[in-house]
């Protein structure tokens, strides 16, 4: 059994709850910090990535203790960790010295593109074994404990796979990780007919949960989602209180909230669940009692991987996913793509695509939707999609919007200079470097129009113009509310 120290109660930190922390630090005792979402990706830089050592230090200064999340690396699937990762998520720990990290039981690359969406991992006995290989991997790197997240699975029950708690359990034994129990994971299952809760919990070590995880989610399509879009469903609240009493070595309650769904929810509402699930910490090891002994899972016993591979399932469900057909038939892909999930994970993916679009690349996205109309717009996005794999960050995704936009050279006035404009703010946030963007025509009008949401009432002054891009504009632009390039990760 792993010494860990108590952690306590907390929240997934985002800079628009800081006032709020701030103000009322004696509901938050705990962040927990999702290093990725606070990286850029590089890609042609000597470096892998670019991090803002200023944000961690101010991060490090809170007045809580840290917890790492990491969203990055997940360590269900047969990709390892990425390595380039490392670096960072050791100089992150380093510096926030968290007692243990988490990641997720999931995959988001095949060993050929990206999901950009945590995907479920293949539950046979091989699956168990690709997974702690890859929980091996960044164990050794991390030099803290490791605890991995239970997923969300919209897909149907399999007569081919582990029960999913079975799974996870496995998982643990073979890996000797810790168990982080996302309960609105379950709980979503649950309510979508994959597996009860209860079910879940009577097949895993409950002696290996270090955290739990609550957050809100709501309907779409017939399917209950995972999206920690505000307060706890009551019903998953009285589960929660039955649970926590039951997990004898629990350092941590966190709930998640997205930083997009605050202004709509309001602080109020954070305000209230951090009370409830303080409610829910004073709950926990009250109802122990003594386990039955639990015999050795024996992953021999499971002959449950005669037909379809880890990797035959990651790339199958992954090109089903992102709306990619498949190179050939295959029974796997004939069987997956008629799960019903399959057309909502595509929703979900492509909507978060085009959010992370619209939040690098504001002006563009706004320019091309008031030219053309939202339809004409969402057409783009669609061949897009259909043409370019996800990118797990912001600014890469935009990098290869920007690519297809050039080549698709939209007769839309000023359309290529505002871009060239946006990609040179996207460049030199990433290098340092400074630009210069010459216009034959003034450019402030159309730049402060597209900003406030429409197009110019005026024609433009022509001339010679330019604007100087240094550094100091990502902060100005920020302070705005018009760019967001920093990494994101949907729904985890």
């Amino acid at each position: 059994m792993i010494n860990i120290p108590d952690a306590g109660v907390g929240i997934t930190y985002s800079a628009d709850l800081e006032e709020l922390i701030l103000a009322h630090p004696h509901l938050f005792p705990v962040l927990e910090i999702e290093p990725q979402t606070l990286w850029m990706e590089t890609r042609k830089a000597k470096e892998a990535f670019r991090v803002f050592d200023v944000v961690f230090e101010k991060i490090a200064g809170l007045p809580a203790k840290k917890l790492v999340h990491s969203v990055g690396a997940p360590v269900g699937g047969t990709v390892l960790p990425d390595k380039k990762q490392f670096k960072l998520l050791r100089k992150t720990i380093d510096l926030l010295k968290p007692p243990y990290i988490s990641e997720h039981l999931s995959f988001n690359a095949t060993h050929g593109f990206n999901t950009g969406f945590f995907l479920p991992p293949r539950q046979t006995a091989l699956g168990v074994i690709k997974a702690a290989e890859s929980i091996k991997s960044l164990q050794d790197v991390i030099g803290v404990p490791l605890a991995v997240e239970t997923g969300v699975n919209y897909f149907k029950l399999r007569p081919d796979e582990m029960p999913d708690g079975e799974f996870v359990a496995a998982v643990a034994e073979l890996s000797g990780c810790g168990i982080l129990l996302d309960l609105h994971n379950l709980f979503a299952n649950q309510v979508n007919g994959r597996q009860t809760i209860s079910q879940f919990l009577e097949q895993i070590p409950l002696e290996d949960v270090w955290e739990v995880h609550l957050a809100g989610g709501f309907e779409m399509d017939g399917y209950y989602l995972d999206s920690h879009s505000g307060e706890m469903p009551d019903e998953l609240f009285q589960i929660s209180k039955n649970v926590i009493a039951r997990l004898p070595n629990l350092k941590a309650i966190i709930f998640e909230i997205f930083p997009s769904f605050l202004p709509l929810i309001g602080m109020e509402v954070v305000k209230n669940e951090m009370e409830k699930i303080h409610e829910l910490w004073k709950q926990r090891g009250t109802a122990i009692k003594p386990e039955q002994k639990r015999e050795r899972i024996n992953l021999s016993s499971y002959n449950l991987d005669k037909q379809f591979e880890p990797d035959d399932w990651e790339y199958t469900i992954g090109k089903l996913a992102v709306g990619h057909s498949l190179n050939s038939e295959s029974q796997l892909g004939f069987e997956m793509q008629n799960d019903p999930a399959i057309p909502v994970v595509q929703k979900l993916i492509h909507e978060f695509r085009a959010s992370m679009l619209v939040a690098v690349l504001p002006l563009t996205s706004r320019l091309i939707i008031l030219s053309l109309q939202l339809d004409a717009f969402m057409a783009i996005l669609e061949d897009f999609w259909n043409k370019y794999t996800p990118k797990l960050y912001a600014a890469s995704e935009a990098e290869n919007f920007i690519e297809y936009l050039e080549a698709m050279d939209l007769k839309i006035p000023s359309l290529q200079k505002i871009l060239e404009f946006e990609k040179s703010v996207l460049q030199t946030l990433l290098d340092d470097e400074i630009r210069v963007v010459k216009f034959d025509f003034n450019p402030f009008p159309i730049l402060e129009s597209l900003g406030d949401g429409k197009l110019p009432e005026t024609d433009a002054t022509f001339g010679d113009y330019e604007i100087e891009i240094t550094p100091a504009i990502y902060e100005q632009l920020s302070k705005k509310g018009q760019y967001d390039f920093k990494g994101s990760f949907p729904f985890h």
